[in-house]
């Protein structure tokens, strides 16, 4: 026992050493820079450009060529691991790092996050495996282990995994990154189990209203809470709230939509009352307001067939003689 906690002192003093370096210190600020873009600033840009110097500055350490990875397999690749050439380089550059130095973990986190977009999980979990081997507080493997549990449906032990990667990090948006895939993953369950429906819901909000504690200043993390609240919880109040702030925020069409969304949603409950001509001026007034039509937010592709069959109802009524 004695020995093995020598070896683990001794691989933590050597990983401190190394981070110690102005060229690990380098690595460290160029991955920072790599997990704080969200698909638009500066940030991956300024970390390809840390990558580059550091190919010339310490080519033999693998730096370069995990950050290349770590950008490919985050921000290149789809969630179904295309395309596949870029989903081939990422893997080839985290085993191009490793050859180079077998004791850098996030190489491994890089080449299981590929695997695990493509659905090759046997590989994916061999990756995660040796990443967690050298860190076991690893974020980026605690992550893909999550993610693996949820795509093969074992939600409570992905939300469990989910949970460890959002104690690994301080970082207020990776947390709260975490939070929404556990919305997400809940929301998705509720879809199609009709018997867990509500549960499901409850916990996805739960979630999702963690995300927005942690972070609440983006316009898309807002605007996703609309939409679950719009599509999901059937609080239109409360949609009308987010997807107006995230409105405020930028200006896109998923926050215009669901702004007008709730606002029909809460006409067509309160339609019931109103004549067809009330009704008519009423949704009016909410295309005036949103600058959508009740018939341009029915062919909105982006509406689950519930959310337009809601919004047909109210068109019904208007049309009732």
């Amino acid at each position: 026992m004695n020995r093995l906690i020598a070896i683990l002192l001794a691989m933590t003093v050597q990983g401190a050493a190394l981070a110690q370096t102005p060229e690990g210190k380098t690595y460290e600020k160029a991955l920072d820079l790599v997990h704080a873009y969200s698909g638009s600033g500066p940030e991956l840009q300024q970390a390809m450009k840390l990558a580059e110097e550091l190919s010339r500055t310490a080519p033999k350490s693998g730096y370069s060529q995990v950050l290349q990875a770590e950008a490919i397999s985050t921000w290149a690749l789809s969630q179904e691991g295309q395309p596949a050439e870029m989903r081939d380089q990422a893997i080839s550059l985290a085993d191009e790092a490793l050859k180079l130095d077998p004791k850098l973990a996030q190489a491994h986190v890089s080449k299981a996050r590929a695997l695990v977009r493509a659905s090759m999980y046997d590989r994916a979990r061999t990756s995660i495996d040796a990443a967690l081997a050298l860190d076991p507080n690893l974020s980026g493997a605690l992550f893909l282990r999550a993610e693996v549990l949820r795509r093969q449906g074992a939600i409570a032990d992905a939300e469990a995994w989910y949970r460890k990667f959002i104690d690994s990090t301080t970082s207020k948006s990776r947390k709260a990154n975490g939070y929404a895939w556990i919305g997400s993953m809940y929301q998705d369950a509720s879809w199609n189990d009709d018997a867990h429906r509500a549960e499901y819901v409850a916990k996805a909000r739960v979630a999702y209203e963690s995300m927005l504690a942690q972070d609440a200043g983006g316009a898309w993390r807002n605007v996703n809470f609309a939409v679950f609240l719009n599509e999901y919880a059937g609080d239109y109040d409360a949609a009308e709230r987010y997807a107006a702030k995230a409105l405020g925020m930028m200006e896109f069409p998923m926050a215009r939509y669901h702004l007008a969304a709730a606002r029909y949603q809460k006409l067509s409950m309160a339609s019931s009352s109103m004549s067809p001509a009330q009704a008519q001026k009423a949704a009016k007034k909410v295309a005036d307001s949103t600058g959508i039509s009740l018939q341009d937010a029915m062919a909105f592709n982006a509406f689950s067939q519930r959310l337009v069959g809601r919004l047909a109802t109210l068109q019904e009524r208007i049309a009732a003689r």
